[in-house]
């Protein structure tokens, strides 16, 4: 238990219970009970997954990933061996406290700042660019034992999504990331880069210093395939609101009785907070082999490395 940051000790409980309820959904996925949050992660799941077979559904892999001192996603992978498709996955982002995340309308100053505001897509994108290289099935899910504050349920919600919202919010991230790039006496222009974007027009690659928000050519290069990548993971974002950790207990037992559930409970736990590393000698480091899509380390594929220590396969 060492590795455990005590000042947080809910949050990674809240967060090892949701992997059972994960968990759960794949290894009892036609017999689980209906149950609200239930019934919607085994809709992600199936859409997600579903379009290959359903019988690949056992084929599923769940991989917790973490840092030292943070136990941060849960991730569920598949991938048909002997093909050319695409991995498929699902990364779970849990979040325990109420996280508000910066409005560009209304907190430009926190954004600009980088006070008391979470960027979520550009902090994702950051370590987790493959989303948007593997299947195009594969999603981004957010699950909050609160809500959420209305900005990211507007941007991610079909039916809500409104161009300027997910205009300002895109700002947002660019900004935090590369506020030190951009003319910041040119935000008009950067909202007119990113409104053309998403409305899928032709953005030119050649710039003039009078012209365009950015310090050079490379620069809006790049910040063009950031504002298509953070897109492209809001197109493909769910959120999983008010799960609460009381619930998924009783659920759990409901489930499998009462010790297995604590069983299961203590093996992701065990798992999440595993700090020894595996090499290509060992048999673990093969399941990994399977995901050659997939960045283990940022920027290196799995064949490029010999050797990982962040990440641990759960056996379902």
């Amino acid at each position: 238990m060492k590795h455990i940051n005590y000042s947080v000790w809910w949050g990674y409980v809240y967060q090892w219970w949701v992997g059972v309820l994960i968990y759960l959904c794949v290894k009892k996925y036609t017999h689980v009970n209906s149950n609200k949050n239930v019934d919607i992660l085994k809709n992600i799941i199936c859409d997600a997954f579903s379009v290959h077979d359903k019988r690949s559904l056992k084929s599923i892999d769940m991989l917790l990933e973490w840092d030292i001192n943070c136990f941060e996603d849960i991730n569920l992978l598949w991938n048909k061996i002997g093909t050319d498709e695409k991995s498929t996955i699902l990364f779970f982002q849990v979040k325990w406290k109420n996280t508000i995340l910066s409005d560009w309308n209304m907190n430009k100053w926190n954004v600009l700042h980088k006070k008391e505001s979470i960027h979520l897509f550009s902090k994702f994108l950051e370590s987790n660019k493959n989303i948007y290289i593997v299947s195009n099935s594969s999603k981004l899910i957010i699950i909050s034992n609160k809500k959420l504050n209305k900005l990211i349920s507007w941007i991610v919600n079909p039916s809500k999504k409104e161009e300027s919202d997910v205009r300002e919010k895109i700002i947002s991230e660019i900004v935090r990331k590369y506020w030190n790039r951009i003319k910041l006496r040119c935000m008009r222009k950067l909202e007119k880069f990113v409104k053309n974007i998403i409305l899928w027009k032709v953005v030119s690659s050649k710039y003039t210093w009078t012209m365009w928000p950015f310090y050079s050519e490379w620069d809006q290069e790049e910040i063009f395939l950031f504002t298509q990548n953070t897109i492209a993971i809001i197109n493909r974002t769910n959120l999983v609101e008010q799960v609460q950790l009381n619930s998924i207990i009783s659920f759990a037992e409901k489930e499998i009785w009462k010790t297995k559930t604590i069983k299961v409970f203590q093996e992701i736990m065990n798992k999440s907070i595993d700090t020894d590393w595996i090499s290509k000698a060992d048999t673990e480091f093969h399941k990994y082999l399977k995901y050659k899509d997939v960045y283990f380390i940022p920027d290196k594929y799995i064949d490029d490395i010999d050797w990982l220590n962040k990440w641990k396969f759960i056996k379902i």
